[in-house]
């Protein structure tokens, strides 16, 4: 799977921002999720991944590092409150959702790009290595 895979909303669930819209929260079909930190120019900065349980009232995370977990409570379909109190919203819109892709599979080259500069030629990546 190449980064043009991941760019597929195929995969695809849920898009949630935050409140403050520092942060997205990007849910796929396979129960995978992906949490970017935003620049002030809108661009992702940063990621972590792992997986999530949906529930009927909330959502459970859990890094794959075996790190931190969170919990996401909703308030309604589209709004969910984190452990902290941050609140995030779905976002709908099609125009939005396809521009946050477009984002993340840039921000996925250029982890894969910076991995094969330091590692050298890599073998088949599938994103989880990034």
């Amino acid at each position: 799977m190449g980064i043009a895979d991941d760019f597929s909303t195929k995969k695809a669930k849920d898009l949630f921002i935050s409140e403050d819209s520092t942060e997205i929260i990007y849910l796929r079909d396979d129960l995978v999720f992906e949490r970017f930190y935003v620049h002030a120019d809108h661009d992702l900065k940063e990621r972590y991944a792992g997986t999530y349980v949906p529930g009927d009232k909330e959502l459970r995370f859990r890094k794959d590092d075996g790190g931190e977990s969170f919990t996401l409570v909703y308030q309604g379909n589209d709004h969910l409150i984190s452990d902290e109190g941050q609140h995030f919203y779905r976002i709908d819109s099609a125009l939005l959702q396809e521009n946050f892709l477009l984002k993340r599979a840039i921000y996925m080259g250029k982890k894969f790009l910076s991995h094969t500069r330091l590692n050298g030629i890599p073998k088949i990546c599938t994103g989880k290595d990034l």
